[in-house]
């Protein structure tokens, strides 16, 4: 990855198409937080955004990185 700390390629035209969204289990392997995490968030409505497609559950890029950011630990001097 280098040093962009962005875990997906942006796209320059704004479009989030359906086909960019991720599952949960595409979230657990980039993140390393369990499946069954990802479910207890989604029902206490805290940590990552999702949508909500029918009953599918999908994850944004952008808020994936976003979270990833949040939790980034800066090391001491």
């Amino acid at each position: 990855m280098g040093t962009d700390s962005n875990v997906f390629e942006d796209s320059d035209d704004g479009d989030a198409g359906v086909s960019r969204l991720l599952t949960p289990g595409q979230v657990a392997d980039l993140t390393g937080v369990p499946t069954s995490t990802l479910a207890r968030w989604r029902c206490q409505r805290r940590e990552l955004a999702f949508v909500r497609l029918g009953r599918a559950v999908r994850y944004r890029p952008q808020d994936v990185n976003a979270w990833i950011a949040e939790h980034v630990v800066e090391p001491c001097s």
